[in-house]
Formats: C-alpha cells, sequence, structure tokens
C-alpha cells in the first residue's frame, strides 16, 4: 500500500480555470502560492547550486520517454537515442522490479487507458501545460536499494513523475505544440526520476512556490546528468510558447496519484523564466 507525503488540497469547481475559449478578458487565474516575477534570477527557494546538487542525487527510471530529437550520448542510453528508452545516470538506472515496489502498477488494458487520456483532457481543458506527481516509497525501501553509492543512501525514496502535455488524450489533438527533430508535432517529456526523500520533499516544495524549479531541474538534468546539450536547446519544451497560448500564464498540476483529476490535483499558476 502506498503512502503519500503531501496532502492533496481539493478546488472548487467554481475554482478550476476555465478553457481560453470561455474566458472573460483580463481574467485573473487563483493561485495559492507566491508567483514568480519572470526573471531568471528569482527561483523561490532554491538556487541554482542547490538544483544542480539534487539533480546529481536523481536517477532515471527504466524505460523513460524522453523528446524525439533529442541526441543523447551512446554510454547514457540503451536506446538509439529519443523515444522509449532507458537513460543511464550516474551509470545506472532502476529497474522494472523496484520502479513496481514505489509505483502503483502501470496502465495495460484498454479501459485504463481510455479513462487515462479522459483525464488527460481534463487538465488540457483547464490550461494545465505540464504535470507532477509525486509518490513515495513504503518506509521499509531505503535509496540505497537505488543508488548505494549515495551519501542519503538510508533515507526514504521518493518517485517523480514530470510531463507535459502536447496532445489531447481522447481526441489526438495537439494543443501546446511542441516539434520533434522530424518537424512533426505532439513531441512529449515524460521522465520518471528517483530521489532522497528530505531531498524530493524540498523539491516539491519549492516547486509549489514556483513551478520554474521543476524545469530547472529537468534542465539541470539534461545538460549535467545526460550531456544532451546542443540538441536539448534544440528538443526542449518552448514553454514560453505555451504561456502564449494560455493568455500570458503556465499552469502545471501537482498531484499525488496518478488516476488524480483536475479537481483533486493543486493547480499553481505562473510566469516562465526558463
Amino acid at each position: 500500500m502506498l503512502m503519500y507525503i503531501y496532502k492533496v488540497k481539493k478546488q472548487k469547481m467554481s475554482e478550476i480555470p476555465k478553457p481560453i475559449s470561455q474566458r472573460p478578458e483580463n481574467q485573473d487565474y487563483p493561485n495559492q502560492y507566491p508567483k514568480s516575477n519572470g526573471s531568471a534570477e528569482q527561483v523561490l527557494g532554491l538556487s541554482p547550486e542547490r538544483i544542480s546538487q539534487i539533480a546529481s542525487e536523481s536517477v532515471f527510471a527504466a524505460h523513460t520517454w524522453i523528446l524525439y530529437g533529442l541526441e543523447i550520448p551512446k554510454e547514457k542510453t540503451d536506446g538509439s537515442g529519443g523515444g522509449f528508452t532507458s537513460l543511464f545516470n550516474k551509470g545506472k538506472w532502476v529497474d522494472t522490479k523496484m520502479r513496481k515496489q514505489i509505483l502503483q502498477p502501470d496502465r495495460y488494458n484498454q479501459s485504463e487507458i481510455e479513462s487515462y487520456k479522459k483525464l488527460m483532457d481534463e487538465f488540457l481543458e483547464a490550461g494545465v501545460s505540464e504535470l507532477v506527481t509525486v509518490q513515495v516509497a513504503p518506509e521499509d525501501i531505503k535509496f540505497k536499494q537505488v543508488d548505494p553509492t549515495s551519501s542519503k543512501a538510508e533515507d526514504g525514496v521518493v518517485a517523480i513523475h514530470y510531463k507535459t502535455l502536447t496532445r489531447e488524450g481522447s481526441s489526438g489533438k495537439d494543443k501546446y505544440l511542441h516539434l520533434d527533430g522530424f518537424g512533426r508535432p505532439g513531441n512529449t517529456l515524460d521522465l520518471l526520476m528517483y530521489l532522497p526523500k528530505t531531498d524530493g520533499e524540498e523539491l516539491i516544495s519549492a516547486t509549489r512556490r514556483d513551478p520554474n524549479v521543476i524545469r530547472q531541474l529537468v534542465d539541470t538534468q539534461m545538460r549535467e546528468q545526460i550531456g544532451a546539450n546542443e540538441s536539448w536547446n534544440q528538443a526542449k519544451p518552448p514553454y514560453k510558447k505555451w504561456e502564449e497560448i494560455n493568455g500570458g500564464v503556465s499552469r502545471i498540476a501537482i498531484r499525488s496519484d496518478n488516476d488524480q483529476g483536475v479537481v483533486a490535483s493543486e493547480i499553481v499558476s505562473f510566469k516562465a523564466n526558463i
């Protein structure tokens, strides 16, 4: 039975941001957290140095979906590049067996897949372009089972799943345009990583204050852990363009369960600085 770090704050339906087509002009957005002012220097709660430290502790799960068009050094992957592959982070990754111990079961049957697509539609309709799902492993699983060389080997384990939503799940229509290396729309960044519990708590707390933090973490991982510098510059999500689509605001959902929809998730509005 999974345990969760965070108690999810439910929002009333009246508080959920309306689709762009239904919003009054100049409508403000509810946000229970301080907003970033959009400057590159202001990352509320975590310095770039601290983000780099947390990135260095992170370990990717096996079979993580990464961007098409992203060129990854051969020693950092078991695949040919972008797509469904495994990223080698510090020479290792978390295998499927460990993943099943930490997380809820993956979705395999068709009814669950269709339900998941409809759930993604809810977030897109509410103007959400990114999801962060946080799950904590059972107490008997320690970080040394993920990374025995870590200085936090006796800490617990937190799984953080970061996903960009570029395609409406049930309709297949593109909302937030993100082209792959071949110029095709619908490119998606879908990273599953594991962190020591204390680092995971710190990261999500800072992400609640300013979601640019999780974007900066992924950027740092791609540059420092994976070494995909030049191709990452070309393939990374066009966050500021998505913000323009949303009327000048970015929106992210933070949740603790893969089945949580818009109402049960924390929706945070902010300005992009990356």
